[in-house]
């Protein structure tokens, strides 16, 4: 369920302020970018990863792909929350026929969901195997089947074919490995920031060891911050937070405070995190989702951490449009998820 891929792909990332969605052909040897788009939510459609209007998430669905002119019937949609867990593991080596009999065990030994009253979904990939130690490392995925069907039914609602749900963290592994690549002896860490939360996946050796989504202050808090101390409008508070207006002469101050607690959070879960990680210092962390058009969020991290930081922007290495290169450098980061999914064909 959580892997495959083919030539061509559509990924819909469905956030709580928007849906983002993009189309990619050419998926296995040099991903090309065919349509995207991005479309606000209704306020409160989405309400702590729980969907509060399925009507209203069924109609935007429909409208991006529309507004998007996309026509293919089949996407990959991305989960996240609280009732999704992933978890790396070392267990007693074996095939995969075996472990398929032992998934279930192992992970009612690591999750706290309630595997007898609540129907969960399993999967697992196998990570490496250690035939001296008669050991393998397993990354354990466990999801509530009731939390991915209120994702799923709305989509399904707007006559689009489900063809993959994948995790969201796991789409940010993937297009990065995909376009930038991957360093098999390295440590990276991934850094999404979203409208509220932020995803962090600690990659060690080309492995994911460490996967967290995290309800954390996120863009959407900093511009309702910014709407009630400054006394300014949404839309002024967006281009604020993207550079495209300087704040207020008189509230500069207010602004360095109000885009410091974000980036405190980053980097206290970060470190907090690195410490319990198989190497204690990382050899670059990489940033993506709106968080990144925060001014110097990239410099004030690389301070604070001491590690180097990079902005990713998945479509410098997908080839796209002439006409949407412009737009593509400013927004491209929000769309990394979407272009992850795009990525399961």
């Amino acid at each position: 369920m959580f892997f495959g891929g083919k030539k061509s792909g559509v990924g819909l990332d469905i956030g709580t302020n928007s849906l983002k969605v993009v189309e990619l052909s050419n998926i296995s040897k040099k991903p090309t970018l065919v349509r995207y788009g991005i479309k606000e939510l209704p306020p409160d459609v989405i309400v702590d990863n729980h969907i509060m209007d399925p009507l209203l998430l069924t109609e935007t669905a429909q409208g991006i792909l529309v507004e998007s002119s996309i026509t293919a019937k089949k996407i990959n949609l991305g989960i996240q929350g609280k009732y999704v867990m992933v978890k790396k593991i070392t267990t007693d080596l074996m095939n995969d026929n075996e472990y398929n009999h032992q998934v279930r065990f192992d992970a009612q030994n690591n999750f706290p969901f309630d595997f007898e009253d609540i129907d969960i979904m399993l999967d697992y990939h196998i990570l490496g195997k250690n035939k001296q130690d008669k050991t393998m490392d397993v990354l354990l995925i466990a999801a509530q089947a009731g939390f991915i069907d209120q994702y799923v039914d709305p989509i399904s609602e707007a006559n689009i074919k489900i063809n993959s749900v994948d995790i969201n963290i796991f789409a940010l592994h993937n297009i990065y490995e995909k376009t930038a690549g991957i360093p098999e002896d390295e440590f990276i860490i991934f850094a999404h920031t979203g409208a509220d939360f932020l995803l962090l996946n600690f990659v060690v050796d080309g492995h994911p060891v460490i996967c967290r989504d995290i309800n954390a202050i996120g863009t959407y808090q900093i511009i309702n911050d910014m709407i009630r101390k400054l006394g300014i409008s949404e839309d002024e508070a967006k281009k604020i937070i993207k550079g495209e207006t300087p704040p207020p002469p008189d509230q500069t101050v207010t602004v360095s405070q109000v885009y410091g607690e974000l980036i405190e959070e980053i980097t206290n879960n970060i470190s907090k995190l690195e410490d319990t990680a198989i190497r204690n210092k990382a050899d670059k962390i990489i940033l993506s989702g709106g968080g990144v058009f925060i001014p110097r969020i990239k410099e004030v991290i690389e301070e604070n951490l001491k590690r180097p930081v990079e902005i990713f922007n998945p479509f410098d290495y997908i080839q796209v449009p002439e006409e949407d290169r412009e737009n593509l450098q400013k927004i491209g980061p929000v769309l990394t998820i979407a272009a992850g999914l795009a990525l399961r064909g």
